[in-house]
């Protein structure tokens, strides 16, 4: 049994702080599903789809670029039906058998993953979708009545950095006959999924907008983002515009400077003993992968990805020396190593919010009645 999506699904269990599902419904089992999935942080959403299919208890094989297998540290990550890109520079012939390889795995009632814009990116629309989904649907129901495709995209908060929140979205089953449309319903269907803007400028207004409405409102950040979507003409969109001008300084996550909006909200301060000595424990994977993700990513789609790949390379060499370690300080020093570096990953993320709340506190307090009058109008808007 292949474990590596085990292991890629608690790197990003760890390296997140939240994977949130939505709009999963019950599917089939004794059916194979074709998941075609939207592509927007590099080969970490592969890791992020892995952890949500496995926690509802699904194994699908995932389609990949041939790039990501070249080196040996690649395929200890990796594994899957590779596809040669244009962009990769290799041979391309391969890719009708890597077509048929799919058809071959769907017919075997297994699951698959496919990655239709082929490539990533984090700006305002999806990339152009390519027709390999059509081709293995067309050549599934040469032998078969129908099949079942199910789109699933995908939205970070703030992509680049560890402790921020994803939500997985699955788009309702569709199933294809022979001579279906596929192509089109496919596309409609993962455009409805998108957050599309006109601009980049737009869609970092509207994502901080959205991420301001999900602060402790109960809907989701998903949900306020498709609402913003459809447009901002809201009688307070000015004085939004003019909160976030005045706080630019300040302390921001996904663009905006956030307060407690109530005393407790403080809690997660009391973390801040684990941070430090989880820290301390691990700063060698920390500080390599903070500066592989700056050195080695050519776009913000792709910082994340740097970063997780590096950090836990380090730390599986760091795991034999802490084992090694084991022979002269004791088991329970070994045990407390791994508890304390779990715990410093599951908390970190709320720390670190907690902290800039702080921080915006002290430094900008003048702007915290109006963080939560404008707040409560924005979350009326969006609850209506």
């Amino acid at each position: 049994m292949d474990i590596r999506p085990f292991i890629n699904a608690f790197l990003v269990h760890l390296y997140f702080s939240k994977i949130n599902n939505l709009y999963l419904e019950e599917l089939p089992r004794n059916k194979p599903i074709l998941f075609v999935n939207l592509h927007r942080n590099g080969a970490c959403d592969g890791w992020v789809y892995q952890n949500s299919f496995l926690r509802n208890r699904r194994f699908p094989t995932f389609t990949l670029s041939s790039q990501l297998t070249r080196h040996f540290v690649g395929r200890m990550f990796f594994r899957g039906i590779e596809f040669m890109r244009k962009k990769d520079g290799g041979n391309r012939e391969k890719n009708a058998q890597a077509l048929e390889s799919c058809v071959q795995h769907l017919r075997n009632k297994k699951d698959l993953v496919i990655f239709p814009e082929g490539s990533s990116d984090l700006r305002c629309k999806p990339l152009p979708f390519h027709k390999g989904f059509a081709k293995i649907i067309e050549g599934y129901l040469e032998k078969e009545e129908e099949i079942a495709v199910v789109p699933v995209g995908v939205e970070y908060v703030e992509p680049t950095l560890m402790g921020s929140k994803v939500t997985v979205i699955y788009g309702k089953k569709l199933v294809f006959r022979k001579g279906n449309d596929v192509f089109t319903e496919v596309e409609k269907a993962l455009l409805s999924l998108s957050f599309v803007t006109e601009s980049e400028e737009e869609q970092e207004e509207r994502r901080a907008l959205a991420n301001f409405a999900n602060y402790e409102s109960g809907v989701t950040y998903y949900d306020t983002l498709k609402v913003f979507e459809r447009s901002v003409d809201f009688a307070w969109i000015s004085r939004f515009r003019d909160y976030r001008q005045k706080t630019a300084k300040l302390s921001l996550e996904s663009g905006l400077a956030f307060y407690p909006l109530h005393w407790w909200q403080h809690y997660p301060l009391i973390y801040t003993p684990i941070i430090f000595c989880g820290f301390l424990a691990n700063f060698p994977c920390l500080l390599v992968s903070n500066y592989v993700g700056k050195r080695f990513s050519d776009d913000d789609n792709v910082v994340s990805f740097w970063k997780i790949l590096s950090g836990s390379c380090l730390f599986y060499l760091y795991i034999v020396l802490v084992t090694v370690g084991t022979l002269f300080v004791g088991v329970k020093f070994t045990l407390g190593y791994f508890v304390l570096t779990y715990l410093y990953f599951v908390v970190y993320g709320t720390w670190r919010r907690a902290v800039k709340r702080l921080f915006n506190c002290i430094r900008g307090r003048r702007y915290l009645r109006e963080f939560r009058e404008l707040h409560k109008e924005v979350v009326d808007a969006v609850t209506r």
